[in-house]
Parts: structure tokens; C-alpha cells; sequence
């Protein structure tokens, strides 16, 4: 299947649960296994627009990627999006057929507005200030946004540019 989406809005939370792997396929006649999920068979290639959507508390807008889709594995590569005043841009993998979903992220921020970033999704935005720009690659794991959260892991480097540090209330941050 060859595609162009475009869309003037997308909830990724939203379109994940929707793409949750098939149940175990049940045994066929005389015990042989069912044929591969529809998951599995599917094989697409195209191009993808989101002019605004989010990640849960993540807000994003003008994503643009080539995606390619097989074997339940779904491929953004190159993938870009302007976040928070800056811009992300790198290669994302998602494989929908493992149990639970597994993602692989290798990114470039370059110029994200760190005090809206974290205002926003921590609720953290006077702490620090700046301009975020660096390297980074993550993996995570999970059925749900959070347990995802909590396996994720990952490298890089970040660097703040014309930052600055504010009050830091270390009980309340370490009472999340």
C-alpha cells in the first residue's frame, strides 16, 4: 500500500491504543495455528502530515515523515516536527508486534523553549529557562504511556543556551 496522509490534528496516545497487537492467535483446524495477524501481513510506504498533535502532554506541530510499515514495525525515518519554539528532527521506530510495544528514538532538538517544555509536562516552567539543543537516543517499552515512561532508557547530550536557573523547591519536586 502506497499513501499520503495528511491531517490537521493527531493524539499519538490515541492512535496507539487503536494499534495494539491482535490477541495470541487461536489454534486452527486440528490444532495448526491461525494465518499471521493483519498486524503482521501489512505493508505500507508513504508520506505523513500532522499540522498540530501531542503525546500526551507533549505538544508538537508540522511533523513531517517518510513512514514505512512491515511486519508490525512502523518506521518514521526522516522524521521532523517544530516543539515548543524549536525544532526535532531524526528517526523513530515502532514496533507494534512485540508485547508490550517497543519504541526506539534517535533525535536532534535544536532551539526548544526548555521553560515551556517543562511547564507544560512537568509543571516544572520556572525552574529552568533557555534553549535545549543536543543528541539523543532512547528506547522504551510498554501497553501504556507511563509503563513506557518508567522502562524508558537512553544516551545523549544536551546543552542549554542562554540559560538560566530558578527557584528550585527540591521537596515538592522530589514529592512527584
Amino acid at each position: 500500500v502506497r499513501f499520503e496522509l495528511a491531517s490537521k490534528s493527531a493524539d499519538f496516545m490515541e492512535l496507539m491504543s487503536i494499534m495494539e497487537p491482535d490477541p495470541a492467535p487461536a489454534a486452527g483446524a486440528g490444532g495448526a495455528p491461525a494465518g499471521p495477524s493483519m498486524l503482521t501481513r501489512l505493508r505500507a510506504n508513504g508520506k505523513l502530515a500532522i499540522a498540530d498533535g501531542s503525546f500526551g502532554t507533549l505538544r508538537f506541530s508540522s511533523l513531517t515523515s517518510t513512514l514505512s510499515f512491515a511486519r508490525g514495525v512502523a518506521h518514521l525515518d526522516p522524521a521532523r516536527m517544530k516543539l515548543y519554539g524549536g525544532t526535532v528532527e531524526g528517526v523513530v521506530t515502532v514496533d507494534l508486534g512485540k508485547e508490550p510495544m517497543a519504541c526506539a528514538v534517535a533525535v536532534r532538538p535544536e532551539g526548544i523553549d526548555v521553560s515551556a517544555l517543562l511547564a507544560e509536562n512537568l509543571d516544572l516552567g520556572e525552574m529552568l529557562s533557555g534553549r535545549l539543543s543536543g543528541d539523543l537516543s532512547i528506547t522504551a517499552a510498554g501497553s501504556t504511556r507511563d509503563a513506557g515512561l518508567r522502562s524508558a532508557q537512553g544516551q545523549g547530550s544536551i546543552r542549554i543556551e542562554k540559560g538560566r536557573v530558578g527557584a528550585l523547591n527540591v521537596l515538592s519536586i522530589l514529592g512527584r
